[in-house]
């Protein structure tokens, strides 16, 4: 556009100087030769007027592309400033939204150890109490849902610690397992979310039951894969300790099938498996590892 208006400045100066030349001309050939005025006169006069008229159509031509040029700011320029402008408030103002307690693995801490202070020291669960019901509002199934995946990111962190190490990727079979169980409560939440936010929350009421039940005793299965490959490579005294957590996860292990197998059958005993899983499920289990905020470490 500026190269426009530079082009259209110079070829108007120059047509200004010819309408100029063109009166002097004349003045002149007026005074030598009275004449030939009036023809000289006449030729004069149209080629005056011809330039007069290229004159104003330059004029003319300036005078559209300022206005281009002014339009083009105005209606283009100035609203894409003003919205790149507001995108960028609102992007600083949603980094500010940001949660203070972000979700960071503790500093000097690897998975493997803090899975070895779960079950050596403090004894506790290596997964998540189910806090939700087929009915619980979407806002508490996203949240648990986090959980999950916190839990999960758990098990890929130990998986990618042991797998090279050849007694402790013994330990690879009880992550997966743990991985693929928590993968599939994810799923099954996720949907019956989708259907308490439809208001169809009790046609999942059966499905997600199954669910939760499936997930605990997925639970209970891949602790005691990990407790049993933890066994393999453990000191004597731990492998001790290790065998009375097996013990105790085998035994709920047993009672969990048969009440997943009593709901099956349609009798309603999710309060007996809820109340039987809050027996072992209290402690921090994966939190520990994965929901500590910054002031913690």
């Amino acid at each position: 556009m500026k190269k426009i208006s530079d082009d259209l400045a110079k070829k108007e100066k120059k047509l200004s100087g010819d309408v100029g030349k063109s009166k002097k001309a004349l003045g002149a050939l007026v005074k030598k030769d009275p004449k030939m005025a009036k023809k000289a006169t006449k030729d004069a006069n149209k080629k005056h007027a011809t330039l007069v008229a290229a004159h104003k159509k330059v004029q003319g031509e300036l005078k559209k592309a300022a206005d281009a040029t002014k339009n083009y700011k105005t209606k283009v320029l100035t609203p894409a400033q003003k919205k790149y402008e507001a995108l960028k408030k609102s992007a600083s103002n949603a980094k500010k939204q940001l949660p203070k307690d972000e979700v960071k693995k503790p500093k000097g801490k690897t998975a493997f150890s803090i899975m070895n202070k779960i079950v050596l020291k403090e004894k506790k669960p290596l997964f998540n109490e189910v806090t939700v019901s087929y009915k619980s509002t979407t806002k508490e199934f996203g949240a648990f849902i986090a959980n999950l995946g916190h839990e999960a990111t758990f098990w890929k962190a130990l998986i990618k610690e042991v797998k090279a190490d050849k007694k402790k990727k013994a330990l690879v079979k009880g992550a997966n397992m743990f991985l693929s169980t928590t993968t599939a409560f994810s799923k099954a939440c996720a949907a019956q979310a989708k259907l308490v936010k439809g208001g169809k929350a009790k046609s999942g009421k059966k499905a997600f039951k199954n669910a939760v039940d499936t997930y605990k005793l997925g639970a209970m299965k891949s602790t005691v894969a990990i407790a049993k490959a933890m066994k393999s490579y453990e000191t004597k005294a731990n492998v001790k300790i290790i065998k009375g957590y097996v013990k105790a996860y085998k035994k709920i292990e047993k009672k969990q099938v048969k009440l997943n197998q009593k709901h099956k059958g349609g009798s309603n005993t999710l309060v007996l498996v809820l109340g039987l899983f809050g027996m072992v499920a209290g402690g921090a289990a994966i939190w520990y590892f994965m929901c500590r905020n910054k002031k913690e470490e």
